[in-house]
């Protein structure tokens, strides 16, 4: 069939309407019936995700701080903590940054953003200089014998340090700690995803714009590559892109199979009937496939012509 063929056999099966069947009274019809399923078993599959995220998922590590042991601050039960500390677990929902200055080092921001604990309040390390060196039962990272004056700002339970704040009197060399005081604030936020979003875009944007320029030509180039297939090759690409998507589709199947079999035989694994659901979900999404391939091969041929004459 040619492509003049194949627009005057649309427009046969679908005929013009006339003025009196605009409106309420206009023929309507369902389009692409059988994607019903497809749509269906998408959401099935969401609905499963959402299901097994929240059986075995923790939404705390979204909304509260971690420390460098791995434990949720006030969440569940920590370990590598010392027994007071886990005492008072539940009410330790704030996040400390342990930073503090030395003439050698400058601030410590690498190693604070690394080793954060959970406290009691923003203010505890501040008030208890021993607050930090008793937190773990193992070998205190920070070290000992530390103060921190400087204030801090809550957001979402972690101790964001307030550098303007911080008290260079106290330092052994009061000018060198003021000095090293500017710029501080945005390489911490840099470091811990805080900064402005805006003004990081902007800033990437303009280191990068060459990027861009090239993504653009390059864009062009592969718009018109792309009509000259669809000019062309229209038909062939089609065709293996559907038995492409079929092969995936079984290979998936197999791969859950051949992970199904090795589960099955090991002792107290209950992960094989995940496996097998997957594998039969994969192999019905297969079968739906082709169905849907063959009913609606004619329509994909036609509008494969029309693409080509047009």
């Amino acid at each position: 069939m040619s492509g003049y063929e194949a627009i005057e056999k649309y427009k046969d099966k679908h005929r013009k309407l006339h003025a009196s069947d605009v409106g309420a009274n206009a023929p309507r019809e369902c389009t692409n019936t059988p994607f019903i399923f497809i749509f269906g078993a998408v959401w099935v599959g969401m609905i499963i995700v959402c299901i097994v995220a929240a059986k075995n998922g923790d939404l705390s590590r979204l909304t509260s701080g971690t420390d460098y042991l791995g434990n949720v601050c006030g969440h569940g039960s920590p370990v590598g903590v010392t027994s007071d500390v886990k005492a008072t677990w539940g009410n330790r929902k704030s996040l400390f940054f342990p930073v503090h200055w030395s003439l050698s080092t400058g601030f410590n921001i690498r190693d604070a953003i690394k080793f954060p604990m959970c406290m009691l309040s923003c203010e505890e390390p501040v008030v208890d200089g021993n607050a930090l060196s008793t937190y773990a039962s193992g070998k205190n990272p920070i070290g000992s014998g530390l103060t921190f004056n400087f204030h801090t700002k809550v957001r979402f339970g972690r101790c964001i340090p307030d550098f303007g704040s911080y008290n260079c009197n106290t330092t052994s060399n009061p000018d060198k700690c003021r000095e090293d005081r500017n710029g501080v604030a945005s390489d911490f936020a840099r470091r811990l995803g805080l900064e402005s979003t805006a003004m990081r875009s902007f800033a990437e944007v303009k280191s990068n714009w060459w990027v861009i320029v090239v993504s653009a030509l390059l864009c062009v180039v592969i718009a018109f590559v792309w009509l000259f297939i669809l000019r062309r090759l229209v038909k062939p690409v089609v065709v293996a892109t559907l038995f492409l998507v079929l092969l995936a589709l079984l290979c998936l199947g197999g791969a859950f199979y051949h992970r199904y079999t090795l589960a099955k035989d090991t002792p107290n694994s209950s992960s094989k009937d995940w496996y097998l659901a997957a594998t039969i979900i994969t192999w019905i999404a297969a079968f739906l496939y082709v169905c849907v391939g063959i009913y609606l091969w004619k329509d994909i041929m036609v509008a494969c012509d029309i693409i080509e004459e047009a």
